[in-house]
């Protein structure tokens, strides 16, 4: 049996960025709204990147990685996280970028009420 899909997904590229992905994936963790699987697609990135996002992520069984055989771009790696999101929404958080600890929350509240 199958978990059941969740609200979000979540998609995180990784690419050179071993600077700032930490506090990105800790935005992630600290949502008030707990429903989300991130998906996070390392595009061969050159630098730690995926072992500091392997870090962050613990043992979170919500996060869930990908990595592309070369380098391939964000349109590239978008598209594998989208063919791997189970969630009735889609969000892209580029990995430089924070979301508000109740983003994933304020979101899902409009698309309930509209």
């Amino acid at each position: 049996m199958h978990d059941p899909a969740p609200a979000f997904s979540v998609i995180v590229p990784l690419y050179d960025c071993e600077r700032y992905v930490e506090e990105c994936l800790e935005s992630l963790k600290i949502q008030t709204f707990p429903d989300f699987e991130a998906i996070v697609v390392n595009d061969a990135s050159p630098d730690d990147s995926l072992a500091i996002a392997k870090r962050v992520a613990g043992g979170d069984g919500r996060f869930r990685f990908f990595e592309m055989p070369e380098n391939r771009g964000l349109a590239a790696v978008r598209n594998r996280g989208l063919d791997e999101a189970r969630g009735a929404i889609v969000v892209f958080l580029d990995s430089d970028d924070l979301l508000a600890p109740c983003a994933l929350e304020h979101m899902e509240r409009r698309f309930r009420e509209q």
